[in-house]
């Protein structure tokens, strides 16, 4: 859950999993003086080397959704492909796409690409330190005549994390964590390891949707 102190508009996510493998995921975007409507409803399968995953998105107007189909396989413990299906509407006009993904990783990084007929993605990782990671990545839109490059970094430091992006469109993020918002609950420990093969498909889905086909916000 997260609130814009600006505009008060807010975020809440919601994960209800009934067993391990499956995952449903709804995203509800709520506006002050405005009735609340879901941002983005996704439906995933977790195997032991495969994601599969279902997910619609609509802004808020009916006549504008994107419904997309994603298949990602884990080749070995570092190098992994996918494939999705994208089916959009943007005020009455219909478009479909289909975007190739690939992931390489390694102890200190992980380089991942996705392509598509009209758009590429590309995106690096590097663990710098014990406290400090650091990504980049960049997008070219061939539909909007459009590129956009971006870094972003987290650092680390006793109960303080800190995270911040900026882009070639000069947007700036920051945000800053400390103190109880960073303390585990008794058992957490427990948890993260029982959860440990759910990184894969957080991995697998920042893979595929990453870029959203190049598509720039």
């Amino acid at each position: 859950f997260d609130v814009n102190p600006t505009t008060l508009c807010s975020n809440l996510l919601l994960l209800y999993r009934p067993v391990r493998s499956v995952g449903l995921e709804l995203a509800l975007q709520l506006q002050p003086g405005q009735h609340p409507f879901v941002d983005e409803l996704s439906l995933q399968y977790t195997g032991l080397s495969r994601t599969s995953t279902v997910r619609c998105s609509t802004p808020g107007t009916p006549d504008t959704y994107r419904v997309s189909m994603d298949h990602l396989v884990s080749l070995n413990d570092r190098l992994c492909f996918g494939v999705e299906v994208l089916c959009e509407c943007y005020r009455g006009s219909y478009n479909t796409n289909v975007a190739f993904a690939g992931r390489y990783n390694r102890e200190t990084y992980t380089l991942a690409a996705t392509i598509s007929p009209e758009a590429f993605d590309l995106s690096y990782w590097q663990k710098v330190s014990n406290t400090l990671q650091m990504g980049s990545s960049m997008i070219v839109n061939q539909r909007q005549n459009r590129a956009l490059g971006s870094v972003c970094y987290r650092l680390e430091h006793a109960d303080t994390v800190i995270r911040g992006s900026f882009d070639s469109d000069w947007t700036i993020g920051f945000t800053y964590g400390s103190g109880a918002a960073n303390l585990k609950p008794p058992g957490a420990d427990r948890y993260d390891r029982s959860s440990s093969s759910g990184s894969s498909e957080k991995k697998s889905r920042w893979l595929i949707v990453h870029g959203r086909h190049g598509k720039i916000k």
